[in-house]
């Protein structure tokens, strides 16, 4: 998946990113677990405790776009990969492996706030559902019957797996219309892992610089999300890993995958 090498003078801290890429699709993306279709390019790493846990519980996020679709990408790192306890019949997935992440398209009267969570069940079931407004208050909306797809597949170590989704933009938009190059959006990420012996680890990131970020409340402070911008063009250098003391590490793709030194 990716090598990290820090120095000896790191501490534990966790990352924070300021924004995401999100690219144009270089071609066609089949929703299958895979990624060799992917533009891995503007992905951004999360980790709650890079000293400790980069080998353990952390992932790269990506995003990428066309007209009829947003794209999700993520890479996990994950000892115990998809071993969520819970069922699509009536557990909260977040108390388990599960991805969450929340968007802001447009502005004003035109303003469209949906939260995400996608994530596959104990019976191998997959949910993810969508519920919009700041205050959770104006309605809600299942992927898997609107149009929308998801994968996803264990790496060939066992240590994490990958998870890949296509949401229609008429999803994501009040007016149900496209986004395309240049526009903006406001976007936050949080990742969710069951813990060996029961409980969950919860790692938020992508902020907004200049912004304290709300890590406990983040679903609540939407004023801290990040910007993801709509790239006129991919294959863009690696932005470098940012830890939340402000120091950063670069990054290279190395057989197209990620390499922090």
């Amino acid at each position: 998946m990716c090598t990290l090498s820090l120095s000896a003078q790191s501490f534990a801290v966790e990352t924070e990113n300021l924004g995401l890429r999100i690219l144009p699709c270089p071609k066609s993306v089949s929703i299958d677990g895979q990624f060799n279709d992917w533009d891995l390019t503007g992905g951004i790493f999360v980790c709650g405790d890079v000293e400790t846990q980069r080998e353990q519980c952390s992932a790269w996020f990506h995003a990428m776009y066309d007209p009829h679709n947003l794209y999700v990408l993520v890479r996990w790192i994950d000892p115990t990969p998809m071993n969520n306890p819970g069922s699509v019949k009536g557990s909260n997935g977040f108390n388990g492996d599960c991805l969450q992440f929340r968007l802001i398209t447009g502005h004003g009267e035109s303003e469209r706030v949906s939260h995400w969570t996608c994530w596959r069940d104990a019976d191998g079931q997959d949910a993810a559902t969508v519920e919009y407004g700041k205050k959770f208050n104006e309605g809600h909306a299942d992927l898997l019957t609107s149009g929308g797809t998801q994968a996803f597949a264990k790496n060939a170590d066992g240590r994490g797996y990958v998870q890949e989704i296509a949401i229609p933009w008429k999803m994501l938009t009040r007016n149900g219309s496209s986004l395309s190059a240049g526009d903006k959006v406001q976007v936050t990420v949080e990742l969710n892992f069951t813990l060996t012996g029961g409980g969950r680890l919860t790692i938020k990131d992508c902020f907004k610089a200049g912004v304290s970020p709300d890590r406990v409340f983040t679903f609540m402070t939407s004023g801290c999300w990040g910007t993801g911008t709509l790239e006129a063009s991919g294959n863009v250098a690696p932005s470098p890993v940012r830890l939340s003391d402000t120091r950063e590490f670069p990054v290279t793709l190395q057989n197209g995958l990620h390499s922090m030194d």
